[in-house]
């Protein structure tokens, strides 16, 4: 049982590596996100910069340089910056959540040899999975530091040394120089309620040792901290050790939103479960069985309380949901796991899947007959992409997952149903390569700034390093906070060019269009422009 079950867990990280590749062939450096990042990646490496990101070659205190180290890693080793290779860094990340995810499994329920296997294909289960795994963003990285950990807490309890915390402290501070301070909400539950999951046999040392890892982790934190406070200067400096921390958390300078939002990402990260009745009867069945054991009350308190605290921040985004996935995995697996070889086939949610393709199968055809389909542009950009025989594929291949499904039982029909959704994904991910990603490639307008490198460069309307990787910029571009101030600059750099995003050709009266491509929509566009009458 245990060799077929390790074939399940080789089939899902061979399928997660096939859509990493699908990812990396045809999916272009997302603004703004993506391209911010890799452009302070970037310009470390131009740099020689180490200490201090940068962005437009000025101080970037938004985010530690963890990942940046990571990109720069990979870049020397596979011989120079490239999107593709910068993409290999989010694929072992996930990878590495995926592999962390077992082995704590089994960790928790060393009696239980379906366990492992259960909770990855959970995991593999989720649309947050897929949505984050291969993106260049923090989140990925935070949970899998975040998995490291809290194992590190479980090890402490189960083998009675404190010392392990120290190592808990340790993983603490890589997570401070992935994401910042925030790791602590991902890791700090489970050491502080430990009485609630295991009493330790002496909460003198137990809290002694915490507070000596919460020192190795802020050891580790201002070893990177300090010098580039120095070098960054005292603005930088309080951006670092304040704003971008304790400041987020009381009042969010952006994304300040509701309790409420985070609901609909609640229901979406594991979806598929909450449409399965079979385990709305697990969850009856085995909720008091896991939340009274050792192993159930400590998922929770890696769970519950981070979710609270995200709950009660001021500023939110779905991703910030993510590090919390591994330990909900877990723990919904181990309800399924109890009567693994009584699960029925999931029916609804393979129903749901082919609903979904269906309805993409028919949208093309029925579009033009919806009115707010015509109004809204992004939903006419997606719809207009879809191409029936990509979609009748994966129908086709859900069909037979779901076929198969029937003939196998337990941990089979949860790999059919993760490998269902992995289909679904890498669907979109081809109908998108199609012509929703045109409009987010900036590749063309970079090709174009390179051409006039020598000449001075400005961005209109905040510039937030959408082209400074891209366009492999040497030197920091004016940024223009509006297009009124954009004839003041041309009257002191009469020889530049500028970007500039614009709707209408009648915004752009007064100067000459070098260049221009589509942006974010077929209705907006992105443009390279020069006073009229040309380089002087």
């Amino acid at each position: 049982m245990r060799v077929l079950l390790n074939k399940n867990f080789i089939i899902v990280l061979a399928t997660w590596a096939a859509v990493w590749v699908l990812i990396a062939a045809t999916l272009p450096l997302l603004p703004i996100d993506e391209t911010r990042y890799l452009t302070v990646a970037w310009e470390m490496r131009k740099q020689h910069s180490w200490i201090l990101p940068t962005l437009n070659f000025a101080p970037y205190s938004h985010k530690p340089p963890l990942l940046f180290w990571l990109i720069n890693l990979v870049w020397s080793v596979t011989g120079g910056p490239a999107v593709w290779s910068a993409r290999i860094v989010p694929f072992l990340v996930s990878t590495g959540v995926l592999c962390g995810t077992f082995a704590f499994a089994r960790r928790l329920f060393p009696d239980r040899e379906n366990m492992p296997v259960v909770a990855v294909l959970v995991l593999a289960a989720s649309p947050f999975f897929y949505i984050y795994g291969n993106v260049l963003m923090f989140d990925m990285l935070n949970s899998l530091i975040a998995l490291c950990a809290v194992a590190c807490v479980w090890q402490a309890a189960q083998a009675g040394k404190c010392r392990w915390l120290l190592l808990w402290g340790v993983a603490v501070g890589f997570g401070v120089l992935a994401k910042g301070p925030v790791i602590l909400i991902y890791t700090v539950f489970p050491v502080l309620l430990a009485p609630l999951w295991k009493k330790p046999v002496s909460l003198a040392k137990w809290y002694g040792a915490f507070v000596a890892g919460i020192l190795v982790a802020a050891a580790i934190g201002l070893s990177w901290a300090v010098p580039a406070a120095l070098y960054g200067g005292p603005a930088y400096a309080e951006m670092i050790f304040w704003k971008q921390s304790a400041g987020r958390m009381v009042k969010a300078f952006d994304h300040e939103r509701s309790a409420l939002f985070y609901l609909p990402f609640l229901l979406a990260m594991y979806l598929p479960f909450l449409l399965w009745p079979a385990w709305w009867r697990a969850l009856r069945a085995q909720a008091r069985g896991i939340v009274g054991s050792e192993a159930g009350r400590f998922l929770l308190c890696v769970v519950v309380p981070p979710l609270v605290c995200l709950l009660l921040i001021s500023g939110k985004q779905g991703h910030y949901l993510v590090p919390l996935m591994p330990g909900a995995a877990i723990f919904l697996a181990a309800m399924l796991e109890k009567n693994l070889r009584d699960i029925p086939v999931p029916c609804v949610p393979f129903a749901v899947l082919g609903a979904l393709l269906s309805a993409a199968l028919a949208a093309p055809y029925v579009a033009p007959y919806l009115a707010f389909v015509q109004k809204d542009e992004f939903a006419h950009m997606i719809i207009e992409s879809l191409c029936s025989y990509v979609t009748l594929a994966a129908l086709a291949v859900t069909a037979v997952l779901y076929m198969t499904s029937r003939r196998m039982e337990g941990a089979g029909r949860l790999l059919c149903l993760s490998l269902s959704i992995a289909t679904f994904f890498a669907h979109f991910q081809l109908q998108a390569a199609q012509r929703t990603f045109k409009y987010y490639d900036l590749t063309p307008i970079a090709a174009e700034i390179q051409s006039h490198k020598e000449r001075a460069v400005a961005y209109v309307r905040n510039y937030e390093g959408e082209i400074g990787f891209t366009a492999r910029l040497e030197k920091p571009l004016t940024s223009l906070a509006a297009l009124e101030e954009l004839h003041g600059w041309f009257a002191q750099n009469a020889d530049g060019v500028a970007v500039v995003r614009f709707k209408h050709s009648s915004e752009l009266s007064g100067y000459r269009v070098l260049f221009s491509i589509p942006y974010r929509g077929p209705t907006k566009f992105m443009g390279l422009v020069e006073m009229e009458g040309g380089k002087q």
